[in-house]
């Protein structure tokens, strides 16, 4: 079966890409701000009893530093402004090739990506854990290349669709 979909032009804006470091922060981050969560709460169960909230107050502004990472880093500073351009995908069988306005082609071959994630609005594509391609559901044209995309990563084993 040949697959060939080409989808519609798409970017992203400063606030979104901001949103999507966000959630891919916190993911990643998940065990280390639960155990400061729970440091926080010991040690200002522990103050009520001995009146010194030093180690509470200690841990909640460290907790505080780690969660407003995403929020105080400087997006337009510290990603290339490819992350912000036009662009469209074309997929075929072995590879999905990301063509920009500016004339820049990125072309992957799905062997090399390690997993993709669906997310209701969007796909991440990863070819190493911490870097990941962009692609919004409402660049496919239709639901039938959609299904045809979702097929061909579960067949590659890249996405889980159950």
């Amino acid at each position: 079966m040949s697959v060939y979909i080409k989808t519609k032009e798409f970017n992203l804006t400063v606030k979104e890409f901001r949103h999507l470091l966000a959630s891919h922060y916190f993911k990643q981050m998940k065990f280390i701000l639960i155990i400061f969560v729970i440091l926080v709460l010991i040690n200002f169960v522990s103050g009520l009893i001995s009146n010194d909230y030093f180690g509470a107050i200690l841990f909640g502004l460290i907790l505080a530093y780690y969660i407003s990472i995403p929020y105080i880093m400087n997006i337009k500073k510290t990603q290339s402004k490819i992350n912000f351009t036009r662009r469209f995908c074309e997929i075929d069988e072995n590879f999905i090739s990301f063509v920009y306005e500016d004339g820049s082609l990125v072309k992957i071959k799905f062997d090399y990506l390690i997993e993709v994630t669906r997310n209701l609005d969007y796909f991440l594509l990863y070819p190493i854990k911490n870097q990941f391609y962009y692609l919004p559901i409402g660049a496919f044209n239709t639901e039938q290349e959609l299904s045809r995309f979702e097929l061909l990563m579960e067949g590659k084993q890249l996405l889980k669709l159950w």
